[in-house]
This record gives C-alpha cells, sequence and structure tokens, in this order.
C-alpha cells in the first residue's frame, strides 16, 4: 500500500509539467506557458500559473523552439532574422555653390570699359537726315565681377570680312582646369529675351603652328589646313561643358571655318532695342545706373570639379551708358563714329535694314 502511495503521489506532481508549454528562448531561459497564437513574427501565450491572466508577446527572432504540452516540438532555429527595412538609396549631394570675390584687378577692368571714349565724326549732310540709327555704348555696374580668383572674362571685338561681333573670353588664371558649364552660360537681353551658349555642336581643335599655317580639327579624324611640327594645339569646344587647361582660355562663342579661316560667331553686332524716344543725329544722350534706360546681364558657370560638385558663378551687368544719334554714308562706306574697339561695349540699332 505504501509503494503505491508513494506512485500516485509522483503522478499527480508530474501532471503540471506534462500539461504545460515550454518556451525555450535564445537566451536559454524557458518559460512555462500555454501558447494561444502563433504568427510569421509573434508568439501570444499566456503563463501557466496564471491561465486567465493577461496576454503576452514574444518575437520570433527571440525563440528558439516551443515544446508543446502533447510532446510535439516546433523549432524556429532556421527563423528569418528580424526584418530591417531597407534603407533608402543617399541622395546625391547638392551640388555646393562658392561664392567668388572679386579679384584686385576688377576694378580697373570695369574702369577701363566704363572710361572708354565714343567720338563722332560731324559729317554734316544738310540734306539727309537719319533720326533713327543711333549707337548704344555700354558701362559696367559697380557690383560686376569680371575678374576673380579662378578667371577673367573679357569682351573682345572679331571683325571677319562678312560680319563683325564680340567675343566673351575666359582666362583660366588657376593651376587647375577649370569646366564651363555652357547650358548655365547665358544672357538676359535688353528685351528681357535669354539666350543660352549651349547649342550641342562638335568639338573644334584650333592648331597654331608658327607663322607656317593653321590646321582645324572637326573631330571624328577630320582636319582643314595645314600645319607645322611643333604646333600647338588649343581645343575649344560647343559641347556642355567647355574644359578650359590652366593658364589658358576659352570662348563661351561658336566656332566655325568660313573659308580656311576660323571665326566665332560671337555676341551680335546689331540689335532691335529701340529707344522711347526720337535719336537725334549728332546728339549725344548720357546716363547712370541709376537712370538707365536699359540693361542687360551676362552669367558665367564653372567649376574645378568635373562632376560640378562645386561650383561658381561670375555675373556682370551692362547698361546704357550713352545713345549717340549718327548717320551712315552707306554708298561710300564712311562711318561718322568711331571707338576704341578692345574697350568700348557697342552696337547699334537700324530700324531702316
Amino acid at each position: 500500500m505504501k509503494r503505491l502511495f508513494l506512485l500516485v503521489l509522483l503522478l499527480v506532481a508530474a501532471l503540471p509539467l506534462v500539461a504545460q508549454d515550454m518556451i525555450v528562448r535564445r537566451d536559454g531561459t524557458i518559460v512555462t506557458s500555454k501558447v494561444m497564437e502563433i504568427s510569421s513574427s509573434e508568439i501570444k501565450y499566456k503563463k501557466f500559473t496564471n491561465p486567465d491572466g493577461p496576454l503576452y508577446t514574444l518575437k520570433v527572432s527571440e525563440v528558439l523552439s516551443i515544446n508543446f504540452e502533447n510532446g510535439e516540438v516546433e523549432r524556429f532555429d532556421q527563423a528569418a532574422a528580424v526584418q530591417v527595412p531597407a534603407a533608402e538609396p543617399a541622395k546625391p549631394a547638392e551640388p555646393q555653390l562658392i561664392e567668388v570675390v572679386a579679384d584686385a584687378n576688377n576694378q580697373a577692368l570695369l574702369d577701363r570699359y566704363n572710361n572708354s571714349q565714343v567720338k563722332i565724326l560731324r559729317q554734316k549732310s544738310a540734306d539727309k537726315e537719319m533720326k533713327s540709327d543711333y549707337y548704344y555704348k555700354f558701362g559696367f555696374t559697380q557690383n560686376s565681377v569680371l575678374s576673380n580668383q579662378d578667371v577673367e572674362v573679357v569682351y573682345l571685338v572679331n571683325e571677319a570680312p562678312t560680319r563683325s561681333h564680340r567675343d566673351i573670353r575666359i582666362t583660366n588664371k588657376t593651376d587647375k582646369t577649370i569646366y564651363v558649364d555652357l547650358s548655365r552660360c547665358f544672357r538676359i537681353n535688353l528685351d528681357g529675351s535669354s539666350h543660352t551658349y549651349y547649342d550641342g555642336s562638335r568639338q573644334t581643335a584650333v592648331t597654331n603652328a608658327g607663322s607656317t599655317g593653321v590646321s582645324v580639327h572637326l573631330g571624328a579624324g577630320v582636319s582643314i589646313g595645314g600645319g607645322a611640327t611643333n604646333a600647338v594645339t588649343t581645343t575649344y569646344t560647343n559641347e556642355r561643358i567647355l574644359t578650359i587647361p590652366p593658364h589658358s582660355h576659352g570662348y563661351l562663342s561658336t566656332l566655325k571655318m568660313v573659308g580656311k579661316e576660323v571665326i566665332t560667331e560671337g555676341e551680335p553686332w546689331k540689335t532691335t532695342y529701340a529707344m522711347p524716344w526720337v535719336v537725334k543725329r549728332w546728339k549725344i544722350y548720357n546716363f547712370t545706373e541709376a537712370n538707365t534706360p536699359g540693361r542687360f546681364s551676362y552669367t558665367v558657370t564653372y567649376s574645378k570639379d568635373a562632376d560640378f560638385s562645386t561650383y561658381s558663378q561670375v555675373k556682370a551687368e551692362l547698361y546704357i551708358q550713352q545713345v549717340l544719334g549718327f548717320g551712315i554714308d552707306y554708298w561710300v562706306g564712311k562711318w561718322e563714329i568711331e571707338w576704341d574697339k578692345q574697350s568700348c561695349i557697342v552696337t547699334y540699332y537700324n530700324p531702316l535694314k
């Protein structure tokens, strides 16, 4: 009888162990429980000692296995690791604008243009009075930057047999290559319209061989003209990026061939912007930045990084400094006005043509 009584006691004591679920965590601890629900990410259970108590939750990633009361075992050793949302691809850093500071010679360049003189040759004619033909003479505003620590921008007259215009030359003053983004180089005209210097045309290389000739390369191995050995080649490009080597220069204008001569399609010589009053012949009208009847501007965008992670802009604004009434004797080709073509920025208006 004694032995039978002890056996019954042991069986009764073992019943709770059989009737409970055992959750084995990955840290080695065991939770005696009644498992209520298993999902792909969570295990919900109640404590075995308090079956009517609150519902608890464990992440599947924290559990190694569950030993159920019926003897079945479910293992989670192959469970997926905690799902971490994939990080969004890093956005490329915004290009950084580096402000420019006018160089020491900037004011001297401004003065050179602003103090230049236009001279009228008074070829008086009693029987002809041309009231609507006149010249604009431009000056630069004092906040214009023509020269900074990196570049110098100058405006040059280029007179060809069939055209006359002004080129914009950019000189690289540094020991590094400078890249000019022509798609972000533009001119705002007197009438408010704009012109961008990127036209997608092909690259042109000009080889100077002293006095022995000039050779022009138009890409794809095509060349025009002759040259000599030990020649120096300067490459100009009218693709989007104009590359200017150290201590060299390039042009915003488009290079092209006319016969055997290399010329540039530069700034226009004429303009269609008319004064709001009748300009009288021989009359000179002078203006300041404050009362000028018209302005236009240039913006040149460049970088010393090929990827333009940093970039700078030089900006120049011109204003009508003088309006000069004139007349041209077209029949003999005699001009009635003259100026220093290296320092006076001028253009003329002729509604009769």
